[in-house]
């Protein structure tokens, strides 16, 4: 699947079916409860559930889903002592305390129940892949990485999980364990990232925090205001662009060496910055970028990582300019005041 034809994070997500739970609980979308309940029939005590979690119901639905929904169907059914449910607890069997989707998947559990609905792209986080190789595993991978909404769901501060962690997390408790499949896997959540990465927000240019501006200053006693300037703008471009790669422990950006070569060469480019471009790209791998060892995008573009991660502020252009002594001409330049 080419990600990068699809629709860029933060565009509008596509509208999924909502599937209703009759009785309040997402194992009402649970797509093998009917096995569960067979297997479950025989089953009377909490030593006969852990013996039929572990030994599972066929080697095509065994996974912890499939220990989950087992788990969950016998406790709504069954009394148990707390001796029981602390022992049961301690066995590492299902979607469990310590499992690094717990947290997740009980937000989503919790808001699906709330609404007696859930949403299909929310059930596969809930419940996992049916399909553990081939197109049609890697189709819903393509799936969960279109929906934007759903990542913020997952990156809340509370869950301590980004997006691809959790779908790697999630192919793993789904069952796959075929190295070709993790291997493309492993292609696609890389496609996603430079798909995230080539995205130019709406607003390409954030404020920039007071610290930022200093830096500009310090620029400035060396190389002038409007070299500082026009690196201050720079700066304000990566912040607007970067993104926390988790795969890497820090912030990327796509930094492309058209946007200091005028409107001509692109129509994105910083307005003004191309006279002092010899200047600025190696003032900005001196303080705030550093190349990523084989990300490239083509001879005009290459993948950085930040060694100054750049922090929201209230200085925008007009600040800066001020700050700096600078003034805007009628045709929206800088050029020193007085």
């Amino acid at each position: 699947m080419n990600l990068r034809t699809k629709n860029n994070p933060g565009d509008e997500p596509p509208l999924h079916r909502l599937l209703e739970l009759p009785t309040g609980s997402v194992l009402d979308a649970y797509p093998f409860i009917g096995y569960i309940d067979g297997g479950l029939r025989n089953i009377s005590n909490v030593q006969e559930l852990v013996r039929f979690c572990e030994r599972g119901f066929g080697t095509h639905f065994y996974n912890a889903y499939w220990q989950e929904a087992a788990i969950s169907r016998f406790l709504a059914t069954h009394e148990i002592s707390d001796a029981e449910s602390n022992w049961l607890e301690s066995l590492d069997l299902g979607i469990h305390p310590r499992h690094p989707l717990f947290r997740m998947r009980q937000s989503l559990v919790g808001v699906a129940e709330q609404n007696r609905s859930i949403d299909e792209n929310s059930l596969l986080l809930v419940w996992g892949s049916l399909f553990t190789k081939g197109k049609p595993f890697f189709k819903l991978v393509g799936v969960l990485l279109q929906d934007h909404s759903l990542q913020l769901a997952v990156e809340r501060p509370d869950h301590n999980l980004d997006f691809h962690t959790c779908i790697r997390w999630w192919a793993h408790t789904s069952g796959v364990r075929n190295a070709g499949t993790w291997r493309g896997l492993e292609r696609l959540l890389l496609a996603h990232t430079h798909s995230v990465l080539n995205a130019l927000p709406e607003n390409s240019f954030a404020k920039l925090s007071h610290k930022h501006m200093r830096l500009a200053e310090d620029i400035a006693r060396t190389h002038g205001p409007m070299v500082a300037f026009y690196f201050f703008r720079a700066m304000q471009r990566i912040r607007a662009c970067m993104k926390w790669v988790a795969e890497d422990g820090a912030y990327h950006v796509r930094w492309r060496s058209t946007w200091l070569r005028g409107a001509k060469t692109n129509s994105d480019a910083i307005r003004g910055a191309s006279t002092y471009q010899h200047l600025l790209k190696p003032l900005l791998l001196e303080h705030v970028l550093e190349k990523v060892a084989g990300h490239r995008a083509g001879k005009r573009a290459a993948t950085y990582r930040l060694k100054l991660v750049l922090e929201d502020g209230r200085y925008d252009e007009q600040e800066a300019a001020n700050a700096l002594g600078l003034t805007f001409t009628e045709k929206g330049l800088v050029r020193p005041a007085g």
